[in-house]
């Protein structure tokens, strides 16, 4: 069995995109932040700060110096903060970078099934190291809007075990 107390930070970002704004504005400066900036592409950042407590049942099986470990769980998670950032560009330079906190109601709770394999190399009777591949995937949607959000997220953990 396993237990904790962890941080995450999930969430999805927007690829940098064109910046166009009709013909409401300038058609040949658009928006500026400068005299001498003009805003060409724009790319948007949601970042939700969780504090999480897992609850896991670990399997290893295996020699006496490599072992295959299996684990499956659930993250219980809460919700701190959620952000949202805006990062504007003039070519490929960043004219301004903005984040605030999103004023959105987001679900304070989120629950995410856990499963990953890996494995684990023993150093000593009480020494070991260990990496496993990760997948989390969040049940509860973050918010009860029409358009609907699960976060998910696929990781690499690697540690160091110390046996008391």
């Amino acid at each position: 069995m396993e237990s904790g107390l962890l941080y995450a930070n999930k969430g999805y970002r927007t690829e940098k995109m064109d910046a166009n704004f009709g013909d409401a504005l300038d058609p040949r400066r658009g928006i500026t932040f400068s005299e001498t900036a003009e805003l060409t592409h724009a790319r948007f950042i949601e970042s939700f700060h969780y504090i999480a407590v897992p609850l896991k049942v670990n399997f290893s099986f295996g020699g006496e110096k490599w072992k295959w470990l299996a684990d499956i769980g659930v993250m219980n998670e809460f919700l701190v903060e959620a952000t949202n950032t805006a990062v504007t560009y003039n070519g490929s330079e960043v004219t301004d970078s903005n984040t605030e906190t999103s004023g959105t109601d987001f679900r304070p709770f989120s629950l995410s099934p856990v499963i990953s394999v890996g494995v684990e190399y023993v150093l000593s009777p009480n020494m070991s190291l260990r990496a496993e591949p990760t997948f989390r995937y969040g049940v509860l949607q973050t918010t009860d809007t029409p358009v609907t959000e699960h976060l998910y997220s696929a990781g690499l953990q690697i540690g160091y075990i110390y046996r008391l």
